[in-house]
């Protein structure tokens, strides 16, 4: 199985380190290491989505493999909580793997009300940021019984597709109102990638 070119980039950073300026006065003064503005270099990542590719190689326990990805999404990605895999089966969302069953309680609580971001970015769109489920208008019905029943305040949904199939949705959960940023939108979206690469 073949797996997205971007991995290579995870963590890069130039090879030359650090660069030297000149100074007002002609003389070569050494500069700050330049790094990579996508993700971190050593957070860990990088060795993390390393071992994914392995275990997809042989993914002879795809859900073993699924269930850490929902680990690593939930204390790797910036201000991630919680995470979770959801697949669509008959118009719902199904959770098959998460690292705390806060995934598999906000299923429940989309299905039961029949809106969500997860449902939505399994039919429509790519991705959902709520930045406070007691605030955002698409969905008022699944926010207000999230936040009275379960501890998420925030949370960013990605749809799985391989081609133009949906498979189904990574979730990252946080239990602070406007817990992500660009970071997290880029460790996700590494995350959401390899989450998708079994089918």
């Amino acid at each position: 199985m073949g797996y997205p070119r971007w991995r290579s980039r995870v963590g890069e950073q130039r090879s030359s380190g650090a660069r030297s300026r000149s100074s007002r006065d002609g003389h070569e003064r050494p500069g700050r290491p330049v790094r990579h503005q996508g993700v971190a270099p050593h957070d860990g990542l990088a060795d993390e989505f390393a071992r994914i590719a392995v275990g997809l190689a042989d993914a002879d326990d795809v859900p073993a493999l699924f269930a850490r990805i929902a680990e690593i999404g939930s204390s790797a990605i910036p201000g991630s909580d919680h995470c979770g895999v959801s697949i669509e089966r008959r118009r719902s969302a199904v959770t098959v793997a998460g690292s705390s069953p806060v995934a598999a309680e906000v299923d429940a609580i989309q299905n039961d009300v029949g809106e969500g971001p997860g449902l939505a970015a399994m039919r429509a769109d790519h991705l959902y940021e709520v930045a406070d489920v007691a605030t955002d208008p698409r969905w008022p019905r699944f926010g207000a019984r999230i936040a009275a029943e379960t501890p998420v305040r925030s949370l960013l949904t990605y749809r799985l597709f391989v081609a133009d199939r949906t498979v189904g949705a990574l979730s990252v959960f946080a239990e602070r109102a406007h817990a992500f940023d660009r970071r997290s939108h880029e460790h996700a979206s590494l995350l959401a990638a390899h989450a998708r690469s079994p089918w």
